[in-house]
């Protein structure tokens, strides 16, 4: 089979790689070993993120509540939604039919490049020629050759969704973050945790304890068992299981040199280093993607194509910015409960514009400095000195690597 992109990973961000670059003409392929899969994680956005997709939503809730502590609290007046995957996963099928997106439902086995286009072996022992490689194979990328640097952050997260049978919810708003530590033992609130909690249709519940970063990574036994007694303290007593959900998302490490495979999603270190969404940032690259390899579409290099499509995704200004979001990781990733609950406490005090464009990940690099500077203006001087000394000390050897 030729083409003129083959797009390897049949997750969220395969999907949209492929259907937007099918959408602007471009012979596009899908290659997964099973890419009419159910996506198995939950996926949540801020809904002003996320207008284009708004029929593919589960849910919406129009405020979210953050609470640190038993006195300290934020209730933030924008709204949150949860995908229905099942309706995201059709969109993305419909509008790649329509646009003659073709699928093969196997795995690369090792890609080879000329100067004239890229060589796909396939595990069925066929081949896909395509004068560009899109590899959006997730965290541990298949095809693309990964830069040396600091280790990532890992997020781990372990949740359950269930009927609630016991305790009282607030439905007109979802739970993004509950740090508050009062039912643990004084020596068991480090590493800190936090509930994530959204009530669904009826009297269903999706709950989750996660570890916002660590490195090394939180026992997810620890999350789990945390959860029960988060639960208990709250009054909140679920029914059987209907599904559980274990997160391992690594979050910050160096994002990859450009080279010949372009890397697209989770493979290209997408996930916001401080906050670990990712998503919406898919969503929205998508159309950036395609556009950047249709406008080089009758130059036949596939130098020329991948550089676009690079430039596209990571331009200079993405990477500067996503330094200072890693900085921002490296602070957290040195602090103990309190210090965090004091960080975020100050961080939802500052102007909702910068909070907002700090969470988004698609801001230019003096945007997000902006919002740093705004919470170092708020912060104590306690807090001020780690937010000095402890992220610029940890991203030391990662700038000298």
């Amino acid at each position: 089979m030729k083409c003129d992109v083959a797009v390897v990973g049949g997750g969220p961000a395969g999907w949209t790689a492929a259907v937007h670059l099918a959408e602007t003409g471009l012979s596009t392929v899908l290659i997964g070993p099973d890419p009419f899969a159910r996506w198995p994680n939950n996926y949540g956005a801020w809904r002003d993120e996320v207008e284009d997709w708004i029929d593919t939503l589960e849910h919406v809730w129009p405020r979210v509540e953050v609470r640190l502590d038993a006195d300290r609290f934020h209730v933030l007046e924008r709204s949150y939604v949860r995908f229905d995957n099942h309706r995201l996963q059709s969109k993305l099928r419909e509008r790649g039919a329509r646009a003659g997106l073709e699928i093969l439902s196997c795995s690369v086995h090792k890609a080879l490049h000329s100067p004239e286009a890229s060589t796909l072996t396939l595990d069925d022992e066929g081949t896909v020629t395509a004068t560009l490689v899109v590899d959006a194979t997730g965290h541990r990328p298949a095809l693309i050759h990964t830069a040396r640097g600091r280790p990532p952050g890992i997020q781990v997260a372990y949740g359950v969704q269930a009927t609630l049978e016991g305790g009282v919810i607030d439905r007109d708003r979802m739970l993004l973050m509950d740090f508050s530590a009062d039912h643990l033992p004084a020596d068991d609130r480090d590493p800190p945790t936090f509930l994530y909690a959204m009530p669904l249709a009826g009297d269903d519940v999706f709950v989750e304890e996660t570890s916002l970063v660590a490195r090394p990574a939180v026992d997810l036994e620890l999350c789990r068992r945390r959860l029960d007694l988060r639960l208990a303290a709250r009054g909140w007593r679920l029914g059987p299981v209907k599904e559980i959900e274990r997160c391992f998302i690594p979050m910050g490490g160096p994002e990859p040199a450009a080279q010949r495979v372009v890397a697209f999603g989770g493979a290209a270190a997408a996930v916001h280093p401080a906050t670990g969404y990712m998503i919406a940032n898919v969503l929205r690259a998508g159309p950036r993607l395609a556009k950047a390899v249709s406008s080089v579409r009758d130059q036949r290099e596939p130098t020329r194509w991948s550089r676009a499509a690079w430039d596209a995704t990571w331009p200079a200004d993405r990477r500067r910015a996503w330094m200072l979001y890693r900085y921002g990781m490296e602070v957290l990733l040195s602090m103990g409960i309190s210090s965090t609950a004091e960080f975020f406490d100050t961080f939802f005090k500052i102007d909702p514009d910068h909070w907002q464009g700090y969470h988004s990940g698609d801001i230019k690099s003096g945007q997000v400095a902006s919002a740093m500077w705004a919470v170092f203006m708020k912060a104590s001087p306690r807090l001020r000195w780690q937010l000095m000394s402890k992220g610029f000390y940890a991203l030391m050897p990662a700038w000298a690597s």
